[in-house]
C-alpha cells in the first residue's frame, strides 16, 4: 500500500510540473487572428478617435465591435491591448497569463512576434519596439 502511495504522490508531483507546449499547428491559425486583432486595434485607434479614458480591455472590445466573432479563436488564451504613440498592439498569452505566446503591433502587415518560440519562455508583457517598428503616427 506504501508504494501505491509513493507512486500517486510522485506522479501527483510531475503533473503539477509539465510544461505547457505550443505547435505550428495551434500557433499559426492563432496569429493569422492576431493581425486581424491588430489591425483593427489599430484603425480604432486612428480612425474611431478611441478615448483615452477606455481600459484598455474596453478598447480591445471596441475595436473587434464590428466583427465580435473576431476574438473567438482566441477565447483559450489571455489577449491584452497596448496603445502607445498612436499605435496599437495585440499580445496573446497563456490562459494562465504566465507566458507571452504572440505579439503584434497593429502598424505592420506581418505577424511581428511568434514568441511561444522563445526558450526560456518570455513572461506575458508587451516587447514591442514602438520607435523602430511603428512610423509616426499621422502619417
Amino acid at each position: 500500500m506504501r508504494c501505491v502511495a509513493a507512486v500517486v504522490i510522485a506522479l501527483a508531483g510531475c503533473a503539477t510540473q509539465v510544461k505547457q507546449t505550443y505547435s505550428e499547428e495551434e500557433m499559426m491559425p492563432a496569429a493569422a487572428v492576431l493581425t486581424k486583432v491588430s489591425a483593427a486595434a489599430e484603425a480604432n485607434l486612428r480612425y474611431n478617435a478611441a478615448s483615452d479614458t477606455l481600459s484598455d480591455a474596453e478598447f480591445l472590445r471596441q475595436s473587434v465591435a464590428h466583427d465580435p466573432g473576431l476574438l473567438a479563436p482566441l477565447s483559450a488564451y489571455q489577449v491584452k491591448a497596448m496603445r502607445q504613440g498612436g499605435h496599437a498592439a495585440i499580445l496573446v498569452c497563456s490562459h494562465d497569463g504566465t507566458t507571452a505566446l504572440l505579439e503584434d503591433a497593429g502598424c505592420t502587415a506581418a505577424m511581428d512576434r511568434h514568441r511561444w518560440k522563445d526558450d526560456p519562455r518570455s513572461p506575458c508583457a508587451f516587447t514591442v519596439d514602438w520607435v523602430n517598428l511603428c512610423p509616426a503616427a499621422g502619417n
